[in-house]
């Protein structure tokens, strides 16, 4: 799959749109494999490798106190 910028295709500069030369869909394979974020899955354990905070420090009651 070769992605074009917006500007090859004769669109305006800056434009944020990128092409697909060949418009060729992912198969269900693929898709899965991006998509699928559930325990076992590659993508699941990609996003279960990062720490994602939820709350700012200053929103934490105390150290160490029960989960908000």
């Amino acid at each position: 799959m070769t992605l074009l910028p917006a500007t090859a295709l004769g669109t305006q500069p800056g434009s944020c749109e990128i092409f697909f030369r060949d418009k060729t869909m992912l198969s269900r394979e693929e898709n899965d494999l991006l998509t699928q974020t559930g325990a076992g899955t590659p993508a699941g354990a990609y996003f279960r490798s990062y720490w994602l905070p939820a709350l700012l420090a200053e929103e934490v009651p105390a150290p160490d106190c029960p989960p908000v």
